[in-house]
């Protein structure tokens, strides 16, 4: 006994290659994968973006950390400049004489290294 089939799926395109309701069906199939494949891509950007946005921050607060400690590193090192310029003070206050002494001799010592090095060239 033969099946009777609606005119839908007996038609075929003039090539005569797919039938119409197959074709329509292909259509959808690709249009939903399109749009999957559109939704995928939006979740992974998002994720990207959000994931973007974590290492911002980071990256933010080591340097304000960095900062902080470099600006105590500075004061450090200014206030122990101060105290040597301030005992260096004292030391000339209370010995001038054998400042002096000690200036005078730095200067033999760097007019020598410069005679030296004059002497090469």
């Amino acid at each position: 006994m033969a099946h009777a089939r609606s005119r839908d799926e007996v038609s075929f395109k003039e090539d005569g290659q797919v039938p119409v309701h197959r074709g329509r069906t292909m259509v959808a199939d690709a249009e939903q994968l399109t749009d999957d494949a559109a939704d995928a891509v939006r979740s992974r950007v998002s994720e990207l973006r959000h994931g973007a946005k974590r290492a911002v921050e980071a990256a933010k607060d080591r340097l304000d950390g960095t900062h902080g400690a470099t600006r105590d590193r500075y004061e450090a090192a200014r206030d122990a400049v101060a105290d040597a310029a301030a005992s260096v003070r004292g030391v000339v206050s209370r010995n001038p004489v054998a400042a002096a002494g000690v200036a005078a001799g730095l200067v033999v010592v760097v007019g020598l290294i410069v005679r030296r090095l004059r002497a090469r060239t």
